[in-house]
């Protein structure tokens, strides 16, 4: 009975070795996904606002805006639309600095 108990230990220690293993690294993959989304719709707002900016025609960037938004929609389906992509060039037009972006992106927890 005493080797069964020894056994049983073993197992549940090595379970929950790895176990905790799983769980970091899905923490991991989690955070790199949301970091690089982040830094993806940063860069959907800079390219759009460096497009829109010194156009003094309302409708051209109105129209460039919808388009695109159109079109991304139909190959990547939700999350393209026009306030998410309005979202992006307000966050790239409040926080224009890169390098800044990506260090405090890496120091939020998402969940």
């Amino acid at each position: 009975m005493n080797d069964e108990i020894m056994l049983l230990n073993t197992i549940n220690h090595l379970y929950d070795d790895i176990s905790d293993l799983i769980k970091q690294k899905r923490s991991d993959v989690k955070n790199a996904v949301n970091n690089a989304m982040v830094s993806l719709y940063w860069r959907i707002g800079e390219r759009l606002t460096k497009e829109l900016t010194g156009t003094n025609k309302p409708e051209y960037g109105k129209r460039v805006v919808f388009e695109i938004c159109k079109r991304l929609s139909a190959e990547y389906g939700t999350g393209f639309d026009k306030a998410a992509v309005s979202r992006m060039i307000n966050f790239y037009q409040e926080f224009p600095d890169y390098e800044k972006v990506v260090t405090l992106s890496q120091q939020l927890t998402w969940s």
